[in-house]
């Protein structure tokens, strides 16, 4: 059966572009700042705080990227399996394996966690973004719908 994709298309975007872009942009302001070792000073500012200020910059964005977008995975799902992939590795796991799945709407975005329950490959929990398929999915696979709605009482 042919598998659909209930996780966004932005999942690759989110987690690893949007993170190299950010240090792509970033990281040559490091390095000018500390390779700058004229009077001390860079405007009105010592380099020293600038030095601080971007790296402490960077060093909060990287955790912030792997507590966040990193832990992304794209999801698809058939009959009786989901897959989980990190775009270099898919596993399947089959609906009985599945023991909940979890719904938190962010501001736009619907956050889904779907909990194993033995630990897989990616953990004990995989986090996507759902697409516009996920909504649908729930309308036509009711052993999906029953998984999402144990969590929701």
């Amino acid at each position: 059966m042919k598998t659909i994709h209930i996780s966004t298309d932005l999942t690759l975007l989110y987690k690893y572009l949007l993170p190299a872009m950010f240090f792509a942009v970033n990281i040559p302001f490091l390095l000018f700042f500390f390779i700058n070792s004229s009077d001390g000073y860079f405007g009105a500012f010592p380099l020293w705080i600038l030095r601080f200020g971007i790296l402490s910059l960077l060093l909060f964005a990287g955790l912030l990227f792997y507590k966040t977008t990193y832990q992304l995975h794209r999801v698809e799902m058939d009959n009786e399996h989901i897959y989980i992939s990190d775009y270099f590795t898919i596993m399947r796991y089959p609906f009985a394996s599945v023991e909940k799945i979890t719904e938190q709407h962010f501001l736009i975005f619907t956050i889904v966690k779907v909990v194993l329950v033995d630990k897989g490959k990616f953990g004990k929990s995989s986090t996507f973004v759902a697409g516009s398929n996920y909504f649908e999915v729930l309308e036509e696979f009711p052993e999906f719908k029953a998984l999402v709605e144990a969590e929701k009482d």
